[in-house]
């Protein structure tokens, strides 16, 4: 028998392709595969080759992204899927301020994005990561009824005075 598996696959990429012949008990590496789509499964009959695919398991909040990375990444944008998620989405991290680890779920700057908007635009979340971006209700809500978080606000005026205050808080549904 003939057995032909995908290893290491990191968020459907296949970085390895091994061939085990069950007869002479060896493992051939057959080098980088194709992508191959979420969920995945195929099998050829005729070379009786299995294809497998394993679900990637993203941080579920920007805490878990910090911690993963052993408290060596810098801020920016990553990608998380809290619990009840249907699929993983973009978050930007704070990792610079208190001890990192935090999920902004709202940025203002300079006034470039309109925050005067319908209810459905603030469901949806609006506006850019990397600037100015409200992320929306229904992703705050994922991520809030995972457990216990604490809310973090940090505001800084024209002249540049700062403030910020924190409390526990997690968002419900509509």
């Amino acid at each position: 028998m003939k057995l032909t598996l995908l290893c290491l696959c990191v968020f459907g990429v296949c970085l390895q392709r091994l061939d085990f012949t069950e007869s002479s008990g060896q493992v051939n590496d057959l080098g980088p595969s194709e992508k191959i789509s979420r969920n995945r499964q195929r099998r050829e009959t005729e070379s009786s080759s299995y294809f497998y695919y394993q679900e990637p398991q993203y941080p579920r909040d920007c805490k878990e992204v910090y911690e993963q990375c052993d408290d060596q990444t810098e801020s920016g944008i990553f990608m998380i899927q809290p619990d009840g998620a249907p699929e993983p989405f973009n978050v930007h991290c704070n990792n610079s301020i208190d001890g990192g680890g935090w999920t902004v779920f709202q940025r203002r700057i300079d006034g470039a994005v309109d925050f005067y908007r319908r209810w459905d635009d603030y469901k949806d979340g609006f506006g850019f990561l990397q600037r100015e971006f409200w992320l929306g209700n229904d992703k705050l809500s994922y991520i809030t009824n995972q457990g216990d978080y604490e809310l973090r606000i940090d505001l800084v005026s024209r002249n540049a005075n700062t403030s910020s205050g924190s409390a526990m808080k997690s968002v419900n549904t509509e």
